[in-house]
């Protein structure tokens, strides 16, 4: 008896489950998603509609890492300078390129040939960029959407390195060599009040002053840090004697800069680095003297500077405010491993980070976190995420 209820009961619940199988089928033939629809909206679709947009000639093209370089064909990049965290510049044999929002963008002037031909670019802020080419100034203040082109000096130099420096979108100034004879080195310095439509020469080294700057000045960089002053430094062949020298005149005139060293240490012939300011007083430079690189600061717009901290063996060193920065430091004569060094305090102090496995140099950061380098011995570029403690090879490539 007890067997037949259980029965029974077995049998009542199989015909619900079959009733409410029955109902919901029905409910799914007329109200539910068609075959149609699953299809339309299936992953695989949405996968191959964004390939199809990310393939497409209009997008710009992408930085790839190296671990993707099997999918794109790479770029030889020159040259690349990053502004923030993904704007920037690049230079490759025969073309500029904008870095927009961590994409790269032919944006080579159009009335430019630059197919194997030698040119100078210099980068000065996100927007403002320069080429020079056959004793012509091209200048784009809008990250290279147009250029202005200015024809120069007939005697200038066809294919020197253009140092150029911007204080604002409108107003700027470039050095140009006019070539090297019998180990001199003339150079003049344009300034622009148009964002380049038209220079004028303000300054030649060869002229008759009160104190000239020698032919035998090497100048590596020009920096303006208001429209009165600035500062011209680099290397020199003159034994005993530097190349730094300030205006305040807007670089009509030029006059050197005494610098003190640390008792006990030499200096001839010093490779003088292009000052940096965080604001309109406060400010660093560099010097590198054979083996040592001595940190110099100023606190009065770079009239007057003082050591403060001397570094050994330094690839390079880059600060990104005026407490955070970064120096590769080569480990021992004849190692590729660089060490990576990093202050927080203006430099005073230096703790070791990082180590990488060949000669790092050309330090950027634009984060405290996101960096980048070159890599000396095979000339590639070089990303850090994490503050400069692991770099990765950074490939710029196109689809």
């Amino acid at each position: 008896m007890q067997s037949r209820r259980i029965g029974q009961w077995l049998t009542f619940l199989f015909g619900c489950s079959l009733f409410f199988v029955l109902i919901i089928f029905i409910f799914f033939l007329t109200k539910g998603p068609t075959l149609k629809d699953l299809l339309l909206n299936s992953p695989h679709e949405e996968l191959n509609m964004e390939h199809s947009m990310t393939s497409s000639a209009s997008i710009p093209t992408p930085i790839e890492h190296s671990v993707n370089a099997a999918m794109t064909e790479p770029i030889q990049i020159d040259e690349f300078r990053f502004l923030h965290d993904k704007d920037g510049w690049a230079k490759s044999k025969n073309d500029i390129w904008a870095i927009r929002d961590g994409y790269l963008q032919n944006v080579s002037p159009p009335q430019l040939q630059l197919d194997e031909a030698e040119f100078s670019f210099a980068a000065t802020n996100q927007h403002t960029a320069i080429i020079y080419k056959d004793a012509t100034l091209f200048t784009t203040t809008t990250s290279g959407d147009a250029w202005n082109a200015f024809s120069i000096n007939g005697d200038a130099d066809k294919t020197p390195k253009i140092r150029a420096s911007f204080i604002n979108q409108k107003e700027g100034w470039a050095l140009i060599g006019r070539g090297n004879t019998g180990g001199q080195h003339p150079f003049d310095i344009y300034h622009t009040l148009n964002e380049g439509r038209e220079w004028e020469i303000i300054y030649s080294s060869d002229i008759e002053s009160a104190d000239p700057i020698p032919l035998q000045a090497l100048p590596y960089s020009i920096t303006f840090i208001n429209e009165k002053i600035g500062f011209i430094t680099g290397g020199t062949l003159k034994e005993g004697s530097q190349t730094f020298f300030r205006t305040v005149n807007g670089g009509r005139t030029w006059k050197s800069i005494e610098i003190h060293y640390p008792k006990g240490y030499e200096h001839e012939n010093p490779d003088i680095q292009a000052p940096v300011f965080f604001n309109g007083t406060d400010g660093f430079v560099y010097i590198r003297s054979g083996s040592e690189l001595y940190l110099f600061q100023t606190m009065d717009q770079g009239a007057h500077w003082k050591s403060f901290k001397i570094l050994s063996n330094i690839n390079d060193l880059f600060f990104l405010n005026a407490k955070q920065g970064w120096a590769a430091q080569q480990n021992d004569v004849g190692s590729p491993a660089t060490a990576i060094l990093r202050t927080s305090d203006g430099g005073k102090s230096w703790k070791k980070i990082g180590q990488a496995g060949f000669s790092l140099s050309s330090l950027h950061f634009t984060s405290n976190q996101d960096g980048w380098g070159m890599n000396l011995e095979t000339g590639l570029p070089m990303k850090s995420l994490n503050g400069g403690k692991d770099w990765t090879d950074l490939i710029f490539s196109s689809k």
